[in-house]
């Protein structure tokens, strides 16, 4: 069972007053439930997804409504059913915003560099933004230790980087979440996906872009314009394979 990557488990019990009260706030809802799968909680095979919102997954099984999350096995990678490890940004299954756009849109001319791209397709440029689109003022004034109580592993700020992730390419999750610390992390992740062999001519353009989107699910994989993880979890590319490699060449030429 090593190539386990992940599993999905239902918690099947009443919800007690105030959680009930609080399902509006699908945030609070699932740091509680997540408390109660810390402390005591009996698991269950989960049977049909019937929804996502905002880190809570909704299973049907039977006749019953299950609660549920993505749990994470030791040396997992973030995503079920791919290899990649270090997957990151809008592949987060709660990631709503992979299949708002009909049509890839893309500019083969585009003046934005690199980094402007995937901030705009991730997050509007926003430092502040959680998967899903919620705002969180406080988000860059937290550690990263303290967004991960409040969030888990879900993604968040300008490039919309996970809590495990972060971890891998920055070690220290005591960091306080500013602007200069994603920034940081960004580039650390280029840096993983080739950034160097590229600029050093090593690998090509090509292979460059293509590793970016196993990064970033809004990334196209190839002209295809289809994202690396298309179709699972709603993912699909949000630019175009053109617009991606000149926006590299703007960045690094």
């Amino acid at each position: 069972m090593d190539d386990i990557k992940k599993i999905l488990v239902g918690i099947n019990w009443p919800l007690n007053d105030d959680q009930k009260d609080d399902i509006i706030n699908r945030d609070a809802l699932s740091v509680s439930i997540l408390d109660d799968i810390n402390n005591n909680s009996k698991f269950e095979p989960i049977g049909i997804l019937i929804s996502i919102s905002n880190g809570l997954q909704i299973f049907e099984k039977s006749n019953e409504t299950l609660m549920g999350f993505e749990l994470s096995l030791p040396g997992s990678d973030q995503n079920p059913g791919f290899n990649d490890t270090y997957a990151n940004g809008n592949v987060n299954s709660t990631n709503a915003r992979a299949s708002s756009q009909k049509d890839p849109p893309g500019n083969p001319n585009t003046t934005e560099t690199l980094q402007e791209l995937i901030a705009r397709l991730e997050s509007s440029n926003n430092y502040n933004i959680v998967v899903g689109g919620a705002i969180d003022s406080d988000l860059t004034k937290r550690t990263v230790e303290q967004n991960r109580a409040k969030y888990g592993n879900s993604a968040l700020g300008k490039y919309q980087i996970q809590y495990n992730t972060f971890k891998d390419v920055m070690g220290n999750t005591s960091l306080t979440f500013s602007p200069e610390t994603q920034d940081a992390a960004y580039l650390k992740l280029l840096e993983r996906r080739g950034l160097s062999r590229y600029r050093n001519g090593e690998i090509s353009i090509e292979t460059f872009a293509y590793n970016l989107s196993k990064e970033w699910a809004a990334l196209p994989k190839n002209s295809s314009n289809k994202s690396y993880y298309e179709g699972e979890w709603g993912n699909k590319g949000l630019t175009t394979w053109p617009t991606v490699l000149k926006a590299i060449r703007n960045s690094y030429n």
